[in-house]
């Protein structure tokens, strides 16, 4: 939300030809409209450190960036395209 709420949770997703992703989440019911802004922490891959706690965090330390996204219809319509449907 955007005062830093967690209101759901990526099922999955895929990179599409244009090189954006699309996915499906589960989101609290007044965050699932059409055009709803959120963002999105993606979880650190491979054998990296675990992030810190903020508690924890000193200067110099890297912190995940959230990736922005758009609520947009489950099923989009035959010749629509993700423009048309944000």
């Amino acid at each position: 939300s955007r005062h830093g709420h967690v209101v759901g949770h990526v099922t999955s997703c895929a990179t599409i030809a244009d090189g954006s992703q699309v996915g499906m989440a589960y989101v609290h019911d007044r965050f699932k409209e059409e055009g709803t802004r959120l963002n999105i922490f993606v979880p650190p891959r491979g054998k990296g450190p675990e992030p810190k706690h903020v508690t924890d965090l000193k200067v110099g330390d890297k912190m995940p960036h959230p990736e922005e996204a758009v609520v947009i219809p489950r099923f989009m319509l035959p010749g629509e395209d993700r423009e048309d449907a944000e």
